[in-house]
């Protein structure tokens, strides 16, 4: 079997392989980056919007200032009731409303000591209990 084939095929592989490892991967993250502070502008420039409803502030804005390509047509949407039904509540400067897990959870952290408390006191009696079944 002749191995000039497999050994130029193993060879543009390295070749490959070691151009491939010399592209600066901080290209990629200062894109990522870049996009980013573009999603976070957009947010502030949307929810100041929302909150004021002047249309100057949209208008002004450069395109990757805000979300769409047109300034009238997002104002548009923006107005919509049926699409600020859906947007969520930090957009709309609202508090969101806590769910239950939440006011359990906050609930549980205020009072942690009665809790770690009760936790110790079940520890010692499972403790007591399997010291028990092995007499």
């Amino acid at each position: 079997m002749p191995w000039g084939p497999l050994i130029g095929a193993v060879a543009f592989g390295l070749l490959l392989a070691t151009v491939w490892s010399f592209y600066p991967a901080s290209l990629e993250i200062k894109y990522v980056e870049k996009k980013r502070i573009e999603g976070q502008t957009q947010e502030q420039n949307i929810t100041e919007y929302l909150k004021t409803k002047d249309s100057t502030i949209i208008a002004r804005r450069r395109a990757f200032a805000i979300p769409y390509h047109d300034h009238q047509r997002l104002k548009k949407l923006l107005d919509d009731s049926g699409v600020i039904s859906v947007l969520p509540p930090a957009l709309l400067c609202k508090e969101a409303p806590k769910t239950i897990v939440e006011s359990v959870k906050s609930a549980i952290l205020r009072a942690w000591f009665p809790f770690a408390i009760f936790g110790i006191i079940l520890f010692q009696v499972g403790c007591f209990r399997l010291n028990g079944k092995r007499d």
